[in-house]
């Protein structure tokens, strides 16, 4: 039941980031920190040091968006085709055992009572070990006086 419920988590988000992905592909401005930038910016990217690691035109910054933006969509492409191979693979197997959780044991049949041997007759018989107890010592009818 887990995998059935996360795989579904995982195409229903894969959904999620293709349709997100999609509604930016008309999107035609370049974005920098998360600002718009115009014609003549330049986008500078800095290190945790404060080294200066990449400098990137508003042209650059649109054409780098966009390629994120499909490696973005074919990230969620992916998880939609896996999380639904998972998805099915989970029904399938939830249908094959009836509970998946519930453990079946089988007990051999034992009969409740002692069974009367060929040409004696029905009934009780004190003599006849229960079927359940082992022959040991200690077990049987009472000694003779």
């Amino acid at each position: 039941m887990k995998r059935i419920i996360v795989s579904s988590l995982v195409v229903v988000f894969g959904l999620i980031v293709i349709v997100g992905g999609i509604s930016k592909l008309g999107d035609s401005t370049a974005r920098c920190g998360g600002r718009i930038m115009s014609s003549g910016d330049e986008c500078v990217t800095t290190s945790t040091t404060g080294s200066e690691t990449s400098r990137k035109s508003a042209d650059e910054q649109q054409k780098s968006d966009q390629f994120s933006n499909w490696v973005v969509m074919g990230v969620g492409a992916l998880m939609v085709v896996f999380g639904t191979k998972s998805l099915v693979k989970g029904i399938r197997n939830r249908r094959k055992t009836p509970d998946a959780d519930a453990t079946v044991a089988i007990a051999p049949h034992v009969p409740a009572w002692p069974q009367p041997q060929p040409g004696q007759a029905p009934g009780w018989n004190q003599q006849q070990p229960h079927p359940q107890q082992p022959q040991q010592p200690g077990w049987g009818p009472p000694p003779q006086r």
